[in-house]
Protein backbone atom coordinates (compact mmCIF):
# COMPACT_ATOMS: atom_id res chain seq x y z
CA UNK A 1 0.00 0.00 0.00
CA UNK A 2 3.02 2.64 0.52
CA UNK A 3 4.57 1.99 -2.52
CA UNK A 4 1.31 2.74 -4.27
CA UNK A 5 1.00 5.67 -2.95
CA UNK A 6 4.90 6.68 -3.02
CA UNK A 7 4.66 5.85 -6.89
CA UNK A 8 1.49 8.60 -7.50
CA UNK A 9 2.57 11.08 -4.28
CA UNK A 10 4.77 14.53 -5.32
CA UNK A 11 7.98 15.10 -3.64
CA UNK A 12 6.98 18.56 -3.07
CA UNK A 13 3.24 20.04 -2.37
CA UNK A 14 3.49 23.07 -4.62
CA UNK A 15 4.20 20.51 -7.63
CA UNK A 16 0.75 19.59 -7.84
CA UNK A 17 -1.15 22.19 -6.57
CA UNK A 18 -2.24 24.00 -9.62
CA UNK A 19 -3.14 20.85 -11.57
CA UNK A 20 -4.69 17.54 -11.66
CA UNK A 21 -2.44 15.06 -12.73
CA UNK A 22 -5.54 12.56 -14.16
CA UNK A 23 -3.36 9.62 -14.57
CA UNK A 24 -2.05 9.41 -11.18
CA UNK A 25 -5.20 10.17 -9.37
CA UNK A 26 -6.81 7.36 -11.61
CA UNK A 27 -4.28 5.16 -10.78
CA UNK A 28 -4.33 6.26 -6.54
CA UNK A 29 -8.08 5.44 -6.66
CA UNK A 30 -7.24 1.73 -8.11
CA UNK A 31 -4.46 0.89 -5.45
CA UNK A 32 -7.14 2.19 -3.08
CA UNK A 33 -9.96 -0.04 -4.41
CA UNK A 34 -7.51 -3.17 -4.67
CA UNK A 35 -6.25 -2.75 -1.21
CA UNK A 36 -9.87 -2.95 0.37
CA UNK A 37 -11.09 -5.28 -2.02
CA UNK A 38 -8.50 -7.77 -0.94
CA UNK A 39 -9.73 -10.62 1.17
CA UNK A 40 -7.82 -10.60 3.90
CA UNK A 41 -8.68 -7.37 4.99
CA UNK A 42 -12.32 -8.24 4.79
CA UNK A 43 -11.68 -10.96 7.26
CA UNK A 44 -9.34 -9.34 9.71
CA UNK A 45 -12.05 -6.57 9.73
CA UNK A 46 -15.43 -9.08 10.58
CA UNK A 47 -12.98 -11.22 13.41
CA UNK A 48 -12.72 -7.66 15.19
CA UNK A 49 -16.03 -6.60 14.54
CA UNK A 50 -16.73 -10.20 16.24
CA UNK A 51 -14.22 -9.77 18.84
CA UNK A 52 -12.33 -13.07 18.70
CA UNK A 53 -8.64 -10.85 17.81
CA UNK A 54 -9.28 -9.71 21.72
CA UNK A 55 -5.70 -10.82 23.25
CA UNK A 56 -6.73 -12.19 26.92
CA UNK A 57 -4.18 -11.41 29.45
CA UNK A 58 -2.06 -14.28 31.05
CA UNK A 59 -2.56 -14.74 34.33
CA UNK A 60 0.69 -13.15 35.17
CA UNK A 61 -0.04 -10.08 33.67
CA UNK A 62 -3.46 -10.36 36.12
CA UNK A 63 -1.93 -11.08 39.16
CA UNK A 64 0.42 -8.31 39.38
CA UNK A 65 -2.28 -5.98 38.15
CA UNK A 66 -4.54 -7.02 41.16
CA UNK A 67 -1.16 -6.76 43.63
CA UNK A 68 -0.64 -3.41 41.83
CA UNK A 69 -3.89 -2.31 42.77
CA UNK A 70 -4.26 -3.58 46.36
CA UNK A 71 -0.90 -1.26 46.47
CA UNK A 72 -2.13 1.97 45.29
CA UNK A 73 -5.05 1.56 47.44
CA UNK A 74 -2.89 1.18 50.24
CA UNK A 75 -0.73 3.78 50.35
CA UNK A 76 -2.78 6.18 48.58
CA UNK A 77 -6.25 5.04 49.63
CA UNK A 78 -6.17 6.93 52.86
CA UNK A 79 -5.91 10.68 51.00
CA UNK A 80 -8.00 9.82 47.90
CA UNK A 81 -11.11 7.97 47.17
CA UNK A 82 -10.47 5.80 44.16
CA UNK A 83 -12.95 3.90 41.86
CA UNK A 84 -12.56 1.63 38.91
CA UNK A 85 -12.12 3.98 36.61
CA UNK A 86 -9.76 5.97 38.62
CA UNK A 87 -7.37 3.09 39.23
CA UNK A 88 -7.02 2.13 35.14
CA UNK A 89 -6.39 5.94 34.31
CA UNK A 90 -3.76 5.92 36.46
CA UNK A 91 -2.10 2.63 35.65
CA UNK A 92 -2.86 4.23 31.69
CA UNK A 93 -1.52 7.38 32.15
CA UNK A 94 -4.63 9.43 31.19
CA UNK A 95 -4.67 12.81 33.33
CA UNK A 96 -7.95 13.83 35.14
CA UNK A 97 -8.96 16.85 37.52
CA UNK A 98 -8.49 14.37 40.37
CA UNK A 99 -5.25 12.94 39.42
CA UNK A 100 -3.39 15.05 37.28
CA UNK A 101 0.08 14.02 35.44
CA UNK A 102 2.05 16.53 36.87
CA UNK A 103 1.65 14.69 40.35
CA UNK A 104 1.10 11.14 39.45
CA UNK A 105 3.34 11.18 36.57
CA UNK A 106 5.63 11.19 39.88
CA UNK A 107 4.74 7.99 41.23
CA UNK A 108 6.34 5.87 38.59
CA UNK A 109 5.53 2.41 40.63
CA UNK A 110 1.81 3.08 39.28
CA UNK A 111 1.37 5.76 36.49
CA UNK A 112 1.49 3.94 33.10
CA UNK A 113 2.13 0.62 34.93
CA UNK A 114 -0.09 -1.59 33.36
CA UNK A 115 -1.10 -0.40 29.50
CA UNK A 116 -0.23 -4.26 28.28
CA UNK A 117 -4.18 -4.40 29.63
CA UNK A 118 -7.19 -3.17 27.95
CA UNK A 119 -8.24 -0.25 30.02
CA UNK A 120 -12.10 -1.65 30.46
CA UNK A 121 -10.68 -5.05 31.76
CA UNK A 122 -8.57 -2.63 34.26
CA UNK A 123 -11.73 -1.07 35.24
CA UNK A 124 -13.49 -4.24 35.98
CA UNK A 125 -10.30 -6.08 37.71
CA UNK A 126 -10.16 -2.74 39.97
CA UNK A 127 -13.54 -2.28 40.78
CA UNK A 128 -13.47 -6.26 41.95
CA UNK A 129 -10.80 -5.29 44.56
CA UNK A 130 -12.29 -2.42 45.66
CA UNK A 131 -14.81 -4.46 46.81
CA UNK A 132 -13.06 -6.92 48.45
CA UNK A 133 -11.20 -4.19 50.69
CA UNK A 134 -14.19 -3.16 51.67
Amino acid sequence: MARGINSVSHKNFWMCADTLDEKKNEKLKKIIDDYFEKQEILTEFKQREEGQDEKQPSPQEVSQAIADIRQLISLHGHEHRFNGRAIARIFHGISSPCFPAQTWGRARRFWRSNMNLDFNFLVKLAVQEIIKLR
